[in-house]
């Protein structure tokens, strides 16, 4: 059903973010947290159509450090009304679809990363994504050393 969901559009209408500063050090865990925080039926008068919108809020908790909060809406556009209804029942039975659930959040997660990233920088706080990009430089720094050991190997073995 995801293919059903067009994209219309992502809009922050809450940008919180505070740092402690009376922080005495130590160590800060990062703890992400997205919440949909409502799904419901939303006319569209321009397309006389009908659209799917979802409320959301993407939390950066640092702890003592501090925190940043960011809530909006998702809009989608449904053309199958019995699909759009069935995405709203779920959502009020709790059982919304895992692959649904998983693309709103990903859409989410790009749009509040990219806010929250330029918060990091004017707040002086530790970047959220730090631990992937340690990861992903780790993978390089590794990759380098194996071609390097190979090569090594390689040249022990023609002498």
């Amino acid at each position: 059903m995801i293919d059903k969901l067009k994209l219309l559009g992502v809009n922050l209408h809450g940008v919180y973010a505070e740092r402690n500063p009376n922080f005495s050090g130590g160590t800060i865990n990062i703890k992400q947290n997205i919440q949909i925080a409502s799904i419901k039926k939303q006319s569209l008068t321009l397309v006389k159509e009908n659209a799917l919108d979802i409320g959301f809020s993407f939390l950066l908790n640092y702890g003592d450090y501090g925190k940043i909060l960011l809530s909006g809406n998702i809009r989608f556009l449904i053309k199958d009304e019995k699909d759009l209804d069935k995405i709203i029942k779920d959502w009020e039975n709790k059982t919304l679809d895992l692959g649904i659930r998983n693309h709103i959040a990903s859409i989410i997660n790009r749009k509040c990363t990219v806010r929250a990233l330029q918060l990091e920088e004017e707040l002086d706080f530790p970047f959220h994504i730090q631990s992937l990009m340690d990861k992903i430089g780790g993978d390089k720094q590794s990759k380098s050393q194996d071609k390097k050991d190979s090569k090594e190997t390689k040249d022990s073995e023609d002498n």
